[in-house]
This record gives C-alpha cells, structure tokens and sequence, in this order.
C-alpha cells in the first residue's frame, strides 16, 4: 500500500479498485475505482461490485451478466505490465507489453489519439 492510499485510510477514506473481464477469455474490458468517504451509510461489497459493473456495461455496451469483476490492490499494479485474469483461478496475471512489428509502444497506446497527418 502506498503511502498516500496508507494516510487516506487512517482518515477513514478506503479506495476499491475493479477490474472488469471477460471470463471466458481472462481480457480486461474496464477499470473501476470506487471511493468511500468516513461518513454517511459505507455501500457493501456487493454494491460496490455491482457498481463496477454497472459502469463498465455502460461503457463498453455489453450485458453486466456476460462479465466478471476481480478487486485488486493498486500495488498490484506496475506501471509498464499488461494484464488479464485466468479465467480458471480466477487471479490477475501480468506480462510484458511488446510493441507490434514496425510500432513502437506509445504508438499502440496513443496511436488512435494523434494525428498521422
């Protein structure tokens, strides 16, 4: 846990992060962060990973039902890494980005924001 996420629970604030996935094909489709403040009635987990849902099939255009969540930590999750879930255990895997033949990888990433004149 990083040290801002460490002092904002002492505050009472707890940060949820989601990912939403295809289950058949382990691919993420969305990510989620939820936020509770210290004060008024806290949504139960159930909410929150409805919520999860809800805002990726919103997003995506595809049925809630067709998708799972997965909560992970925020350390969990290296700049630099891809990720998926295995759809058998049902855990986050990582693996190296690789740029495709004759990109490199900001041009993956950012290809669709920038112009190529």
């Amino acid at each position: 846990m990083n040290e801002k996420t460490q002092a904002a629970e002492q505050e009472g604030v707890h940060t949820h992060t989601f990912l939403i996935y295809d289950p058949r094909s382990g691919d993420l489709i969305h990510g989620h962060k939820e936020v509770v403040l210290p004060y008024g009635d806290a949504p139960s987990e159930e909410q929150l990973r409805e919520n999860a849902l809800s805002a990726a099939a919103e997003v995506t255009g595809r049925r809630s039902e067709s998708l799972r969540v997965l909560e992970v930590s925020e350390d969990e999750l290296k700049p630099g890494l891809g990720y998926r879930v295995d759809p058998s255990s049902e855990r986050l895997e990582s693996f190296e980005l690789r740029p495709r033949r004759g990109e490199g990888l900001f041009d993956r990433f950012l290809g669709p924001l920038t112009s190529r004149g």
